[in-house]
């Protein structure tokens, strides 16, 4: 899934790079477009891509709604065993990509992370950081990178996908109810493209507060409730 917000720059170098790695590993996969109420030709070139590619679906979001929305709203038409976001700006290489999926099969979730963290702002990597060791301490985990494109079974991650729109967090809350579960993981190494053009939207107020909100929700239910918001169908799965 391919969430995209005002991305014309990026958006179609996105889908040569996911191209170029999965075409040689797998026989049958689709890629989902979002574009997430982009004013400029973001819509445009995705409706341009579903027509040189035969495995490429685009759909258009009336408003901007976020990376959780779209994460959630991908899912529901996703069929395939294994799903994954990829940003549209053009910043995770085919290479990475193509690391991650030698792994699969290998444990339950392929976690990536960056490595070469220094391309990005100091204010930014010093936030990343808090957030990861935060994330880890209220919870026990020992996760390199929480942010970045993770592949999931997409059956497990149907039974954790949060009903709620919470945001740049969404990725935090299913890993973390899903590794307490017992899902096993790997995490996998590599280096992000520097971003050609345009910029972030999860320092937004909106989505500060609404990141917040989920991690007081995750860690009510988790540490102080002790009780995992998990269907019977996962923890059957995970048995």
């Amino acid at each position: 899934m391919v969430p995209a917000f005002n991305e014309e720059a990026n958006l179609e170098n996105t889908v040569k790079e996911i191209k170029k790695s999965v075409d040689e590993r797998l026989e049958t996969y689709e890629i989902l477009i979002f574009d997430d109420g982009s004013r400029d030709r973001t819509g445009y070139i995705a409706d341009k891509l579903v027509k040189i590619y035969k495995n490429v679906r685009t759909f258009h979001n009336k408003k901007n709604s976020g990376t959780g929305y779209c994460y959630s709203k991908g899912l529901e038409f996703a069929k395939y065993e294994h799903y994954m976001y990829i940003p549209g700006d053009n910043q995770f290489p085919a290479q990475a990509l193509s690391l991650m999926l030698q792994k699969l099969g290998s444990a339950d979730i392929i976690i990536p992370y960056v490595k070469n963290m220094h391309i990005r702002p100091f204010t930014r990597r010093v936030i990343s950081a808090v957030y990861t060791l935060l994330i880890n301490s209220l919870f026990g985990l020992n996760i390199i990178y929480y942010n970045a494109p993770v592949i999931h079974k997409t059956a497990l991650l149907r039974g954790v996908i949060p009903r709620k729109n919470s945001g740049h967090a969404y990725q935090t809350y299913i890993l973390v109810h899903l590794i307490k579960a017992g899902a096993s993981y790997t995490e996998v190494g590599f280096n992000m493209y520097e971003r050609k053009s345009g910029g972030t939207s999860a320092f937004k107020i909106k989505n500060i507060l609404r990141v917040v909100n989920t991690l007081f929700s995750m860690f009510w239910d988790i540490k102080i409730r002790r009780k995992l918001q998990i269907t019977k169908a996962v923890r059957t799965m995970l048995s």
